[in-house]
């Protein structure tokens, strides 16, 4: 059962998976219980499960060029219910469980069907139609409202006006990433063949290309070049025109591995066109690592007004899990 102090400062318990790119002991600090996106081959995000831990599935994928098949099933509804069941007999009357985007990965509607099957206790399930540290700074926002003493009708609601702001701009490795932009009407097979065949023409030329992941959740070439910086400055530009719009910004930044791309990244940055605070460095869960590639980079944000970079660093630290890959 909740204690005393519980009771008076967490009006609602926080659920979310590992889609985040959080690692276990920055989630457990901050009270977040976390459902892991398994990997095939029993890999579990940052989990160790006997000889195997997310560190070994990131060796792995070290040797992959571009996006990895991890062909990993997302969480089923069984292992949300059981979740929901054990915070709601630690007396617990209101749930928020937030998760990654679903035009990345469908957990919500498991999470969904699970939360009609518990009526012990109110759960709202919110898809953040974010990823990865986008997706961290919109819990960042919730975890300090929960610790606030705020109820969850409007902790929900402030969630969702942040993850309407979060941006995601990632410049992945070679290869990644290319399949998910070809939408419209046509069949699986005939965008699978679209995308591997503008993947080849990119590689041919050797162009590196930046995506963004706006507030519908869906991934989408914004600029291609040559030049690494070049794209790099693209990002410090396009971060730039949204400070004009909303004001100060709070960023973090993503890696996958040891990524010189970051540095780059960093160096455009550095710049005085624009009021921004970098709360943390985050590296890749497995999930995500598999989608962007070894190597890649990028910079998440939102407006300083909905998240702070203090706010943001007490669920993250400055430096989420770097050491893990020998970063």
């Amino acid at each position: 059962m909740l204690t005393t102090t519980q009771t008076t400062r967490e009006r609602f318990a926080i659920v979310c998976d590992s889609g985040c790119d959080l690692s276990e002991d920055s989630l457990a600090a901050a009270r977040v219980t976390c459902v892991p996106l398994v990997g095939r081959d029993a890999f579990l995000d940052r989990r160790s499960t006997g000889d195997r831990t997310g560190t070994d599935l990131f060796k792995r994928l070290s040797g992959v060029r571009g996006k990895a098949q991890l062909e990993s099933p997302p969480p089923g509804v069984g292992e949300f219910r059981e979740v929901y069941e054990r915070l709601a007999k630690q007396g617990y009357r209101s749930i928020i469980s937030l998760h990654v985007s679903s035009a990345m990965r469908d957990v919500c509607s498991f999470a969904t069907r699970a939360a009609a099957q518990v009526s012990s206790v109110d759960i709202h399930v919110i898809d953040s139609n974010c990823v990865s540290a986008q997706m961290a700074l919109v819990l960042a926002r919730l975890v300090a409202d929960r610790d606030a003493g705020m109820d969850a009708e409007r902790a929900a609601r402030r969630v969702v006006e942040a993850a309407r702001a979060a941006r995601l701009l990632v410049i992945p490795a070679p290869g990644a990433m290319g399949e998910r932009l070809k939408g419209g009407g046509r069949s699986a097979l005939h965008k699978k063949v679209l995308g591997t065949a503008d993947s080849l023409r990119t590689r041919a030329l050797g162009a590196r290309r930046a995506f963004s992941v706006d507030e519908d959740g869906n991934v989408r070439e914004f600029s291609r070049s040559t030049e690494l910086p070049r794209l790099a400055g693209v990002i410090a530009r396009a971060m730039s025109t949204y400070a004009r719009e909303v004001g100060s910004l709070t960023y973090v930044k993503v890696r996958s591995g040891a990524s010189a791309l970051l540095s780059i990244i960093e160096k455009h940055l550095d710049t005085n066109e624009f009021d921004a605070e970098c709360a943390a460095v985050l590296r890749t869960s497995p999930y995500m690592t598999a989608e962007v590639g070894v190597g890649a980079a990028g910079v998440a944000y939102v407006p300083a007004s909905l998240v702070s970079a203090r706010e943001a660093r007490t669920l993250m630290g400055p430096d989420d899990n770097l050491e893990a890959d020998g970063g």
